[in-house]
């Protein structure tokens, strides 16, 4: 029985649950392997003693191995140990400059460390194969493991709740501002149709308190908070209770979760809404959001980009966003089907026994 040994943070997050903890724990469960995990920050490698990775045949590293020019040599010690080095990366290590975190990465020297981390690695894992493309350039010995859910997790269970609106959500991450900016004369149309605005609802999920980026994604997804004076008073006061206030506005909060509940957001939307700017960086990530709803049983309003032009048919049809919430709104056989569509396509090209059999194949 091979032994695998992930390399954790302390704080988990959605990286790590999507491309470490949920797939592993998968895999450990339903496969003849025996996972183990080393929970350290970047650049404490070194506190995992020589005795405990030679307990191992294979370790996998994700996002960075060192940031502080430590890479080669962290490698070097778990090769000299008997170990194969596996490292996974799900996004494109070049970020644009209109990311936040743009002048921090390069201060660091996250590109380079990055590219040494694929080129000594033994084997390289990626979410698509567009990422791979890039991949291939520094390592050959590349292979797409796409994102999936395990469908027998509680937080993957549908639960109705019902509302007199339809909901559209956006539910994400802290880092896609200028990707719901591109939105924003959608947004304002929403909020100039009264009817609409009775009908439906925009919801922006993951929001977490104190955390500006969120705030900024509020302001263009309200249009700078056009609602009614006592509304915009509640949002802007930061109350986190008699959120049921929220439910019969054209507009609501869904507070964040931690990643074992992440997906229970789901089941507050009708609809998933997931704009993406046209670029080098967005094209290289994972078709995630399609496949988070999709396991949910939700339709979608997409753009018509990479990563998810691959994947588009009929559960996503053309017009602006703004055209197909007034479609889905008011036509709801479309809106069922259109969902029902996506979850079997997600459940047929994404299941996460096919692609753990592949990550079996790979750790043998």
């Amino acid at each position: 029985m091979r032994k695998v040994l992930l390399v954790t943070s302390h704080n988990t997050t959605g990286l790590q649950y999507y491309r470490q903890l949920m797939p592993h724990a998968h895999l450990d469960k339903n496969f003849d392997i025996s996972v183990s995990r080393a929970i350290c920050d970047t650049d404490q490698f070194n506190q995992v003693p020589d005795e405990k990775l030679k307990e191992f045949d294979c370790i996998q590293f994700i996002r960075q191995i060192s940031l502080k020019g430590d890479t080669t040599k962290y490698v070097d010690r778990c090769h000299r140990l008997g170990l194969k080095v596996y490292f996974d990366i799900d996004d494109y290590w070049r970020l644009p400059d209109t990311h936040p975190m743009s002048s921090i990465y390069i201060k660091l020297g996250y590109p380079k460390q990055v590219e040494e981390a694929l080129i000594c690695s033994d084997v390289v894992t990626v979410t698509t194969e567009n990422l791979a493309h890039h991949v291939r350039k520094y390592n050959t010995n590349v292979h797409v493991l796409p994102n999936c859910i395990d469908p027998d997790l509680p937080q993957a269970k549908k639960i109705n709740t019902p509302n007199r609106r339809v909901r559209f959500g956006w539910i994400g991450g802290v880092y896609h501002l200028q990707d719901i900016r591109s939105k924003r004369a959608d947004f304002f149309k929403f909020f100039r149709d009264k009817e609409l605005g009775y009908n439906a609802q925009l919801c922006l999920g993951g929001y977490t308190l104190g955390q500006d980026e969120y705030k900024k994604i509020e302001e263009v997804m309200t249009d700078n908070y056009s609602l009614d004076k006592d509304y915009k008073e509640y949002l802007l006061a930061n109350f986190i209770y008699g959120t049921h206030y929220m439910n019969d506005k054209p507009y609501k909060r869904l507070y964040s979760l931690d990643v074992n509940n992440y997906l229970r957001l789901y089941n507050e939307v009708d609809v998933s809404l997931i704009p993406l700017v046209k670029n080098t960086f967005n094209s290289c990530k994972s078709e995630l959001k399609l496949i988070e709803a999709g396991m949910m049983g939700k339709a979608v309003i997409c753009d018509d980009v990479e990563p998810y032009t691959n994947h588009l048919t009929e559960f996503n049809k053309s017009g602006t966003f703004y055209e197909r919430i007034v479609e889905l709104t008011y036509n709801q056989e479309l809106r069922w089907k259109e969902a029902k569509m996506l979850s079997d396509y997600i459940r047929d090209n994404f299941n996460i026994n096919t692609i753990n059999k592949k990550r079996w194949e790979l750790y043998q």
